[in-house]
């Protein structure tokens, strides 16, 4: 053990804190008698075991495809195509007809033919569907609402009465009354068109086409494939299809994908945000990890660089071809017997709040959430807790919150909601001692109940907990239920019985872990497991979300969450689960928050070092260094532990100097935070969303904008050099405050305590003072202004103080005078004001306050 890290030895550590392999095996041995068939097909690849366990569902987000509609392809010998001819079926729209019109909804009778029985021999070389007179068709409905001037909802299903298919990701009512919609018919197609967008849609050979303003096609949807050998099935038209052996109908569709574009967003994805050539499957799991396709968040939402996004308005599981199937198309497969997504017209920024007024956009955290967040697994006792405390202060560490995780019951992992009397023998007086020090408290938990706690026998005996015919065990340690969240007096109970006094004691946070678990066969009162897997983490940081609020205040609500899906922006902040102190992972996780920010999230965070695995110096200062301009920043992991003092003096320092740098950056980080959540932009943000025309930064995913106006590439290697972008423009460095024309790639001398940051020219940043807690910010705090001014010597910036109030900070240089103009809600303590020949001298510089 280095530079006497750890209180604890860690044998004494991993006896108290992994798995307990005694009771692993006692529950095993229970189960496996209990369900001996089950047992036994987990020993080998079942087709229906996802019908029980999300182990046996298709394996696409990591290693080979093997989903039910994968291996269809072309059907090139008698021993392949006999079964892929007998065993699927599909109900594909080959043709549809206009039926009537309400207002902005338009009605279509759509015909759809089974594919797999209208290949002709003759047509080898042909893709052509033989739907003559004789051809049986099933009788489809397809429904397209102009919701809007330039967003338009798509549904097909088999009834003709459309209900309004609410779930519990939509948010609002975006339709707009006013919206006015030009109907035409013509030979072979029905055009639909309003100001900003057009659809075209197909009568015979059945397809739906989106074009922009100017008359530019964006992309087609619903259409055959492109391969056309008559055998081949690489790409199916819209409808649905089904493999006999396996459980489900799959809803299909697909979208043109053009060789310059690029797709992003389908949640927090660990590899390159640039999607195509993914295959993804929207199935939450536990990460166990940043660096694979297991993931805790996804979204069924992308938005593409040619103009447009898409959100499929479904809770169960999909799959997608990201240019993985046929390289040019994204199909989609939902395991469902029905389709329902809207289509966004736009730039990516246009696209993104037109989907976020659609699901919601996130609240703004609590200013104090911005601060540091000091946490391991696990504090085990209140003179623990308020030992960190005092460490903090004395070594003057700033901070904010300190988080609770698996050990403040009565036993580690056992989560009764109690504060156990032994280790914590005054809870109440533990957070107010916190609270007087400037300290907030995170508490952990998760929405499972215990068997064998005293809450499990009341949760039954009121049915407040999914039921489920197959065991289901909380960490392989604990028999357990979920509690129902899609059943109102279960969330009552959660929110009243578990968690409100806890918040009524002082409890500023809670950690809303888990809730990935929700097995296929389990019984919700609206549904089942397959159907509400992806959602019930929304349901369940909803709930948490809502009662912080109700105990705090609304500008004082937030949760700490690690699953999520589209939607759950509205119950801010998700961080990127259980991490590993590499490098390897720590770009892992860079990719994950920048391809969650482009589906939809403002906040995100992640652990800083690593959650397991024992961080070096470097690589703790480097993961810091990515940190501090993220929204959110938390140190937290396993053995040795992640608090700064658990590292060199070298490194401390430089830790420390980072950290002193996030606290100046608040008022910077909280205005973009009001302003990016206002907008549903990410604050940890992807270059393509600023500089979209340039296609250079369209993979970028190794830098970021943290905000509108710094530019960060972080140092995720081993080295002392940085080979990075600058878009154009003129590019201050941070730290020199030297400018730059950018438009390049350049590499950049890194020792161990600089990263590249760059301030864009036209930006004007506040910076505060040092200070060790967010209390000793408040709004009225006199600032620093820093001023970069453009090429046209110019800069212009909005800030907010606060929730309520804003302020103008404009400069212009006229001859050899600059001058900048605030107005009266800045708080100055002193203007700086940097150009393209270096400092302007501050007698040049004539302050005015309007």
């Amino acid at each position: 053990m280095r530079n006497g890290r750890g209180e604890i030895a860690e044998a004494e550590y991993a006896k108290a804190f992994c798995p307990d392999v005694k009771r692993s095996g006692w529950l095993l041995v229970k189960h496996a008698l209990r369900h001996p068939i089950l047992y036994l097909r987990t020993f080998r690849k079942h087709p229906n075991l996802e019908n029980h366990f999300d182990e046996g569902a298709p394996k696409v987000s990591f290693g080979r495809t093997d989903h039910p509609l994968d291996d269809i392809g072309p059907m090139q010998g008698a021993f392949t195509a006999l079964p892929k001819l007998l065993m699927r079926s599909a109900q594909s729209v080959l043709r549809v007809e206009f039926v009537r019109r309400e207002g902005n909804t338009f009605l279509f009778r759509a015909d759809a033919f089974n594919i797999f029985k209208l290949i002709s021999p003759e047509h080898f070389y042909k893709h052509v569907y033989e739907k003559d007179g004789k051809a049986p068709c099933a009788v489809l409905h397809l429904r397209i609402d102009i919701e809007r001037s330039d967003v338009c909802r798509v549904r097909l299903q088999h009834g003709a009465e459309f209900d309004a298919a609410r779930t519990p990701m939509v948010a609002h009512d975006i339709r707009d009354p006013e919206c006015q919609v030009a109907y035409e018919e013509h030979a072979d197609r029905y055009q639909l068109q309003t100001d900003t967008l057009k659809l075209d849609v197909y009568k015979d050979d059945f397809r739906i086409e989106l074009f922009d303003a100017a008359g530019n096609k964006l992309t087609s949807s619903g259409g055959k494939t492109d391969n056309h050998f008559g055998i081949a099935f690489d790409t199916y038209p819209m409808g649905f299809v089904r493999d006999r052996r396996h459980a489900h109908w799959y809803g299909v569709n697909a979208f043109d994908l053009s060789h310059d574009e690029a797709i992003y967003g389908l949640g927090e994805h660990f590899g390159p945000i640039n999607k195509v050539g993914e295959t993804v499957r929207l199935w939450i799991t536990e990460g166990v990890g940043n660096a694979t396709g297991r993931v805790y968040k996804t979204v069924p939402f992308y938005v593409s660089t040619r103009g447009y996004g898409v959100f499929f308005n479904h809770t169960h599981p999909m799959t997608f071809w990201v240019g993985s199937k046929e390289k040019s198309k994204v199909q989609v497969a939902v395991e469902e017997q029905k389709l329902d997504y809207y289509l966004f017209s736009g730039n990516i920024e246009e696209v993104l709040a037109r989907y976020t007024s659609l699901t919601g956009r996130a609240p703004v955290p609590p200013k104090f959430s911005f601060g540091t967040w000091i946490s391991r697994m696990s504090y085990t006792s209140q003179e623990e807790v308020l030992g960190v405390a005092r460490t903090l202060r004395e070594k003057q560490f700033p901070a904010d919150v300190i988080n609770l995780d698996v050990s403040w019951f009565k036993n580690d992992w056992e989560c009764d909601w109690q504060f156990d009397t032994t280790r914590f023998p005054a809870p109440v007086e533990m957070c107010q001692s916190l609270h007087a020090d400037g300290f907030r408290l995170s508490l952990w938990q998760q929405p499972y109940v215990l068997k064998g706690t005293t809450l499990w026998k009341e949760a039954k005996e009121q049915k407040l907990l999914a039921t489920c015919s197959v065991p289901f065990t909380f960490c392989g340690q604990f028999e357990a239920a979920p509690i129902d969240f899609t059943k109102p007096e279960a969330t009552a109970w959660y929110k009243d019985r578990l968690i409100r006094p806890l918040l009524e004691a002082g409890v500023d946070v809670i950690k809303t872990d888990f809730g990935e678990g929700i097995q296929p066969p389990m019984r919700f009162a609206e549904g089942d497991g397959h159907a509400l897997h992806n959602v019930y983490p929304l349901l369940y940081n909803q709930a948490a979300f809502e009662v912080t609020q109700e105990v705090h205040g609304e500008d004082h609500a937030m949760v700490w969450g690690r699953s999520a899906y589209a939607g759950s922006q509205r119950y801010p902040v998700q961080w990127s689960g259980d991490n590993a102190s590499t490098f390897g992972a720590m770009q892992a996780s860079l990719r994950g928050g920048l391809s969650y920010g482009l589906s939809g999230f403002t906040f995100w965070s992640q652990d800083t070092g690593g959650f397991v695995g024992e961080p070096t110096d470097e690589l703790m200062i480097r993961w810091t260094q990515l940190s501090i301009f993220q929204s959110h920043i938390r140190y937290h992991g396993c053995f040795p532990f992640r608090e700064p003092w658990q590292f060199s003096d070298d490194a401390q320092g430089i830790l420390r100097e980072y950290l002193n740098l996030r606290y100046q950056l608040i008022p910077y980080l909280f205005s973009e935070a009001i302003d990016s959540a206002a907008a549903g932009l990410p604050l940890l943000r992807p270059l393509v969303v600023a500089f979209q025309a340039d296609r250079t930064v369209h993979a970028i995913d190794d830098q970021f904008m943290c905000g509108r106006s710094i530019l960060v590439a972080p140092v995720m290697r081993e080295e002392r050099k940085r080979h990075h972008y600058l878009p154009a423009g003129l590019w201050y460095d941070w730290f020199s405050k030297a400018a730059t024309q950018g438009g390049q790639w350049i590499t950049t001398d890194c020792p161990l305590a600089r990263i590249p940051v760059w301030l864009r020219g036209g930006s004007v940043i506040p910076l505060g003072p040092v200070v060790q807690s967010t209390r000793e910010l408040p709004d009225d705090t006199p600032l620093d202004w820093l001023v970069f001014l453009d090429h046209d010597d110019q800069a212009r910036a909005t800030f907010h103080p606060s929730r309520k109030a804003s302020c103008t900070v404009s400069a212009v240089r006229t001859g050899d005078t600059v001058v900048v103009r605030l107005d009266a809600q800045c708080r100055i303590q002193r203007v700086r004001v940097f150009g393209a020949g270096g400092e302007v001298p501050a007698d040049k510089v004539v302050i005015q306050h309007g």
